[in-house]
């Protein structure tokens, strides 16, 4: 059985990599499970890539 996500759609999270540290927390757009990586992946509106949930960080953002 898979563990409930940690986030969902309508939160702001940070991207926690280094390349993305000056970059604004954005909403969670869409979150999935992916079997491969075994964890949930999220999407962001206007962002071409899925960012993995150990990644990612809440932030207390109202407006990216």
């Amino acid at each position: 059985m898979k563990p409930k996500p940690r986030y969902k759609p309508g939160d702001f999270l940070r991207n926690t990599h280094l390349w993305a540290r000056n970059i604004p927390p954005y909403p969670v757009e869409n979150v999935f499970w992916d079997d491969s990586w075994q964890c949930y992946i999220y999407g962001f509106p206007g962002v071409p890539i899925m960012i993995e949930e150990h990644m990612l960080e809440l932030t207390d953002a109202k407006n990216p």
